[in-house]
C-alpha cells in the first residue's frame, strides 16, 4: 500500500504541477510565445521522472501481486481491501489519465521540442494505464471470484 501511495502521489503532484504552468502561462501559450512554450515544455520534462518512476512504481506492485497469488497459499484476506477500493477508483482514474494526456497532447501548440516531450510523456502515462488495466482485471476476477462464497 505503501508504494501505491508513494506512486499516486507522484502522479497527481505531476498533474498538478503541469496544470499550474498552463493556467499561470495560458494567454501566453495561446500566443505561441516562445518563452512561455520553453517554461512548460522544461516543467514537463521536470515531472516526467515522476511519472515514470510511477509507473515503474505500479508495474512492481502488480508483480508483487501476481507473484503473491501465485503461491501456493494465498491470504486473500489480505488482498481484499485493496482490490475493492481498485475496483472503485481505478476505472475513473485510468479514465482521468487518458483525459488528462490528450488534453495536454491537444493543447495546440506547435512546437517539436514540446512536442516531443509531450509525447515521451504519454509513453509514461500509457504503462501506468496499462498497468491499471492488469490491476483492475486481477480485481475483478477476484471480485467476482468471491461472491459466490
Amino acid at each position: 500500500m505503501e508504494l501505491y501511495t508513494i506512486a499516486i502521489t507522484r502522479l497527481n503532484t505531476g498533474f498538478q504541477n503541469i496544470g499550474e504552468i498552463i493556467q499561470k502561462n495560458a494567454d501566453e501559450l495561446q500566443n505561441n510565445n516562445p518563452e512561455a512554450i520553453t517554461i512548460l515544455t522544461e516543467e514537463i520534462e521536470n515531472t516526467a521522472p515522476s511519472f515514470k518512476n510511477s509507473a515503474k512504481d505500479f508495474n512492481r506492485m502488480y508483480l508483487d501481486i501476481v507473484d503473491s497469488l501465485n503461491q501456493k497459499e494465498v491470504n486473500y484476506n489480505e488482498y481484499e481491501p485493496f482490490f475493492k477500493y481498485i475496483n472503485q477508483i481505478f476505472p475513473q482514474y485510468r479514465e482521468s489519465l487518458v483525459k488528462s494526456i490528450d488534453n495536454l497532447k491537444n493543447i495546440g501548440i506547435d512546437n517539436s521540442e514540446l512536442n516531443q516531450t509531450i509525447a515521451n510523456l504519454d509513453n509514461a502515462i500509457m504503462e501506468i494505464v496499462n498497468t491499471f488495466t492488469n490491476l483492475l482485471k486481477i480485481a475483478i476476477d477476484y471480485v467476482d471470484s468471491t461472491k459466490d462464497i
